[in-house]
């Protein structure tokens, strides 16, 4: 179903055209695909103490959020992080499927209603997102299109004080998550 998901991304974004995002998305689920037809063990690094974590953190909050958008240094620092999160986080399919068996029934009922609410929320904010995007193409310049995503969420970002609250977020989110996956091992 990712892998789907991360196809049908790359194409709407072909059609877009936006090479970068589209190029993106396409990496992603090549790695998918040779990951499922050759898997791949890699060594996944240790999650760092959570010291070490907020300091970058914090050190990359002011960067994000004050950098120009779309510029440089949210390119490297953005990708940076990703990467990070994906070496400290990877793991097979099937490695996932044991530690969720080995579960109690309770916490495995709760893990699943939440992975179908939060797939339900991604797909939502897909079928907005392409909703727009077609309407968009099809419509007469100047005519009323509902709006993207982006176009929600462009004046938060706009502003200094919003991107410090978005960025902060995010960092938490990610520290929180990257926080429970280093807790299954």
């Amino acid at each position: 179903m990712c892998l789907g998901i991360l196809v049908t991304i790359a194409l709407t974004q072909v059609l877009r055209p936006s090479p970068r995002d589209a190029a993106l998305f396409a990496v992603v689920a090549a790695v998918l695909v040779v990951d499922r037809i050759r898997p791949v063990r890699l060594a996944v690094l240790p999650f760092p103490r959570a010291a070490v974590v907020v300091v970058l953190g914090l050190a990359i909050w002011p960067a994000l959020a004050l950098g120009e958008r779309y510029g440089a240094v949210d390119v490297v620092l953005l990708s940076a992080v990703g990467i990070a999160a994906f070496l400290v986080t990877w793991r097979r399919e099937d490695d996932l499927d044991a530690a969720i068996l080995r579960l109690p029934d309770a916490r495995r009922a709760a893990v699943g209603r939440a992975a179908r609410g939060w797939a339900a929320v991604v797909v939502c904010l897909g079928l907005w997102e392409l909703t727009a995007f077609t309407v968009i193409r099809r419509s007469a310049p100047g005519g009323d299109v509902p709006p993207s995503i982006s176009d929600v969420l462009s004046p938060v970002f706009d502003s200094a004080a919003g991107r410090a609250v978005l960025v902060g977020a995010w960092l938490l989110a990610g520290y929180a998550l990257l926080r429970r996956a280093g807790e299954r091992r």
